[in-house]
């Protein structure tokens, strides 16, 4: 009786567990569509990817409750979920702080700091053509820096493509060499000349911020990139660590039903073999009761 309801108290475990690796593989599902929403952020630039992982963040944290309420009887495993619990709370701080970044950035050039570079160099441009405009008998002469914005603007977006220190630094020389000729310049009045200089220099100092801000994002070592990387893995090695874990529950448990079994049978058998036993005994304890009368006599 003893056996049969701790073998009772088996099939009840194992029924919890394989509920429960099938809700640690829809813990594994749930990472990837965070990971998805990630990826799709860092490709399209948009917001909505935001909202999605924040919807999906829930959900797992949700799922992860379940699990642990299934597995309430298993410190180990509640433990490892109490950890993905906190280690999903690092990766939603660390994509915050990179969608935070391109927020900066500017998702398109429209907004953050290649919209102010973009209106920028409209000024800039605008204003040349204003001049030439203004006075024709410089527009020869407005030729060179016409040409001038052009190599910076084409340095600008090469940047935008492969943002490396070759394309910066390429464009802190047009743009010195900009500067140089501008300061040598004696036709354009001491007013129109002040002007050009602010423009570029607020062109300038907006792309330079960007530039270093895309190179500190993609190739420094403290990058938000990287961290937001290494909180992703965190949290997958976690959730796969739980799978495992459950497993190698299951296993244990089919391996203690397995040998449960084992002694219900032999009990039984035993049980059995005693019973079949019992008449034997009596014929044979029947029939030497009359030897042993015979003997007397």
């Amino acid at each position: 009786m003893m056996l049969a309801k701790v073998f009772e108290s088996h099939l009840m475990q194992m029924t919890i567990l394989k509920d429960a690796i099938s809700h640690s593989y829809k813990l594994d599902a749930d990472v990837l569509l965070l990971r998805k929403n990630e990826k799709n952020f860092l490709t399209r630039l948009s917001w909505d990817e935001l909202k999605k992982f924040e919807t999906n963040a829930t959900v797992l944290v949700s799922d992860a409750e379940y699990l642990r309420s299934l597995l309430a009887d298993q410190p180990q495993l509640s433990e490892s979920l109490l950890k993905i619990h906190e280690s999903l709370t690092s990766y939603k701080k660390n994509f915050e702080k990179v969608c935070d970044c391109y927020a900066k950035i500017g998702l398109d050039y429209d907004h953050g700091l290649r919209g102010k570079v973009k209106n920028g160099f409209l000024k800039i441009d605008s204003f040349v053509w204003n001049l030439e405009n203004h006075d024709p008998s410089v527009r020869v002469k407005l030729h060179d820096y016409q040409y001038a914005l052009m190599k910076l603007s084409l340095t600008e977006k090469n940047f935008f493509l492969r943002p490396s220190l070759k394309y910066l630094e390429r464009y802190k020389a047009y743009l010195q060499n900009f500067l140089d000729d501008l300061d040598e310049d004696d036709f354009l009045p001491e007013g129109d000349k002040q002007i050009f200089y602010d423009l570029i220099a607020d062109y300038a100092n907006n792309f330079k911020n960007l530039a270093e801000m895309m190179i500190d994002l993609d190739h420094s070592p403290n990058s938000p990139l990287i961290t937001l990387s290494q909180s992703a893995h965190e949290i997958e090695n976690l959730v796969h660590h739980v799978s495992a874990k459950i497993v190698d529950e299951i296993i244990t448990s089919e391996r203690g039903a397995r040998t449960y079994s084992m002694l219900i049978m032999l009990c039984f058998s035993f049980g059995i073999f005693s019973i079949a036993l019992i008449p034997f005994l009596l014929l044979m304890f029947g029939q030497s009761q009359p030897m042993l009368l015979l003997d007397e006599r």
